[in-house]
């Protein structure tokens, strides 16, 4: 296992063997002190505020274990904990082979949570799509920003739509109306219109209009927050704390259990069940 270090530090404790002694004796006690390990320095560089009485210097190090840790999350810790208990030490703690480890274990679960949602919010807009299958989201105010935006036959080529394209925070904004936002549009409208309550009514309809899908749209607002936050902590490397993993795990659930309940309606043994003529079938 490697552990990678930057410590601001005293000149006299920027030293190969004065790091591999302090690691050593934070160790003593725990499961792991027997733990055969290596300390290589990597980076020095003198602060740039430096007296003379009290010269300190930028110490970068590596941390490399032979043997696999009894309590690998333990020595971490202790380790930390003794590098950050001399006076005015500064540190920073970078590659990190646990880390890395449990990064690629939520990245994997987040992958295919991210995919299901996006089946069956496809499942939704297709329905409703009218054969426009690349311009799912054309009545909605959520819109890919223009200089991203994929064109028809890079989608096709890709076999993705739109939805693949949305920030993870997008998807609690999807079924939100666009308004007309031309002069022209708004003129077609009123021209299309035989009343006042028409085109109230449709200025103001949701881009969905199955009840059920939009309950199953409305739901994801209060389940995607947590799963995003730790989404975005994987995708940037940064370290997790135990409430964001433990607010995670609790709407990962929640989240999985709502994508499988909306998915199942549509197994084909239920098929039959359906009424085609029915516009609007609710499955709640």
């Amino acid at each position: 296992m490697k552990i990678d270090f930057l410590i601001v530090c005293n000149l006299d404790e920027g030293t190969q063997d004065f790091l591999q002694a302090l690691i050593a004796d934070s160790l003593v006690g725990t499961d792991d002190e027997e733990s055969q390990f290596n300390v290589q320095l990597t980076v020095v560089r003198p602060m740039h505020s430096n007296t003379t009485s009290n010269p300190r210097i930028i110490c970068g190090f590596m941390v490399e274990f032979f043997d696999d840790l009894a309590e690998p999350n333990e020595a971490v810790e202790v380790i930390i904990t003794a590098l950050k208990g001399g006076k005015e030490r500064h540190v920073l703690k970078f590659f990190d082979d646990l880390m890395l480890e449990e990064n690629i274990r939520h990245y994997r679960e987040i992958f295919e949570l991210e995919m299901r949602l996006r089946k069956a919010i496809s499942l939704v807009y297709l329905a409703a799509c009218e054969g426009r299958y690349y311009d799912l989201l054309r009545d909605d105010q959520m819109q890919i920003a223009r200089t991203d935006k994929p064109t028809d036959e890079v989608l096709k080529n890709a076999s993705e739509n739109e939805l693949f394209h949305l920030l993870f925070s997008q998807y609690i904004q999807l079924n939100q109306r666009r308004r007309p936002a031309k002069v022209e549009d708004v003129l077609m409208l009123v021209t299309n219109m035989t009343t006042y309550d028409a085109f109230r009514d449709e200025i103001t309809r949701q881009p969905i209009q199955n009840e059920s899908d939009q309950s199953f749209l409305a739901s994801l607002k209060s389940l995607l927050e947590s799963v995003e936050k730790l989404r975005n902590a994987v995708a940037h490397n940064r370290a997790l704390s135990e409430t964001l993993r433990a607010n995670y795990t609790q709407a990962k659930e929640k989240l999985s259990e709502a994508i499988d309940a909306y998915i199942k309606f549509y197994k084909p043994s239920a098929v039959d069940d359906i009424d085609f003529e029915e516009s609007d079938v609710s499955h709640d």
